[in-house]
């Protein structure tokens, strides 16, 4: 038998993988076989960061092909990136922020062949909502208390 080179059966996509073969020149006898592996994704588009009174919503633009999205988090701009969570939807609330820090935010779109590059970054004062106290009635009105939020520039 003579081999020919590799011949592309099925094309691998970020959906799948793809499968190849190279076959004998003479009788057309398929002599060898393998699979292509599965493409990464291209990488998200972060859409907006919202203060929540859960935390900070992140959300970002579906990417095709993507099995799961991985948010990671960094903490004022000298901060280091760090992964907080993943999940397979187009958003991720971080419970975790603390009131006046400013977060930094970006995503990658994961598959069975990897992670794709990370997403441009967005970032966000978190400022979580206050509790007002119980109205006090004085002599000159309404009296109303409120813990201070700390913003750490």
């Amino acid at each position: 038998h003579t081999s020919s080179d590799w011949k592309t059966d099925k094309k691998a996509t970020v959906n799948a993988k793809g499968s190849k073969h190279k076959e004998c020149t003479e009788c057309g006898k398929i002599l060898e076989t393998a699979t292509i592996s599965q493409l990464k994704c291209s990488k998200p588009k972060l859409k907006s960061i919202e203060n929540t009174e859960y935390g900070v919503l992140t959300k970002w633009s579906s990417v095709s092909g993507a099995d799961k999205y991985d948010v990671y988090r960094k903490t004022g701009s000298s901060g280091k990136y760090s992964k907080i969570g993943t999940t397979s939807k187009t958003y991720y609330t971080d419970k975790k922020a603390s009131s006046g820090k400013k977060y930094y935010y970006y995503v990658k779109a994961v598959n069975e062949a990897g992670s794709s590059e990370a997403s441009s970054s967005l970032s966000k004062y978190y400022l979580a909502d206050t509790t007002l106290s119980t109205p006090k009635s004085t002599k000159s009105g309404i009296t109303l208390k409120w813990k201070k939020i700390t913003v750490k520039l």
